[in-house]
């Protein structure tokens, strides 16, 4: 979702502060504790009571998350393309995101309605580039790997869905049209079998 649906907000929001700021913001966002919570080991009161006293100085835990979470903006390319292949085929989205983003984004930008599956780490005890995640994917999908086009903006995330036999895609940001011109040809093979 972050990355290709959305911009990279992480990326993002790190780029956007100054030093020592943005060391100890990295620090935070990529943390085992912030992964516990991407995994739904932990709830968000939890993350934000833990980190409360290493945020960088100057923020609170609200204005870290709401900074944070507004560097996710919309891919409107990608949601146009979306909306064209929505009811055509079948559309799933597959995100390490946490619970409170996802809210977040939708009330902000609406994407879930597009969506026939949704698979989220925090509902599956995982998250991206754990292989247990790219099996949740299969399950849920219900379907074997050689029918799924996975795309993600991350080498390592497609890394563990390849392993399975998944199709992955490594979206680089603004080349919509290479996803496009991949989505057909996968398409057209799928058909063809």
């Amino acid at each position: 979702m972050g990355g290709v649906l959305f911009r990279d907000g992480a990326k993002s929001f790190l780029a956007s502060l100054p030093e020592p700021a943005r060391s100890t913001a990295r620090r935070l966002i990529r943390s085992p504790r912030a992964m516990a919570w991407r995994r739904g080991h932990i709830d968000e009161a939890a993350f934000w009571n833990a980190t409360a006293a290493e945020l960088p100085r100057g923020w609170t835990a609200q204005t870290f998350r709401e900074a944070w979470y507004d560097a996710y903006t919309p891919n409107e390319e990608i949601f146009s393309w979306v909306e064209e292949l929505q009811g055509k085929i079948s559309l799933a989205i597959f995100s390490g995101n946490v619970r409170s983003r996802v809210e977040w984004l939708e009330a902000r930008r609406p994407f879930r309605g597009y969506f026939d599956k949704e698979i989220w780490s925090f509902e599956h005890g995982t998250t991206k580039p754990e292989p247990t995640f790219a099996r949740a994917l299969l399950t849920v999908l219900d379907t074997s790997s050689e029918n799924v086009l996975y795309v993600d903006d991350k080498v390592s995330a497609l890394q563990a869905g390849q392993d399975l036999g998944i199709n992955g895609f490594l979206y680089q940001p603004g080349d919509v049209a290479t996803l496009k011109g991949r989505f057909v040809e996968f398409y057209s093979r799928l058909s063809e079998s």
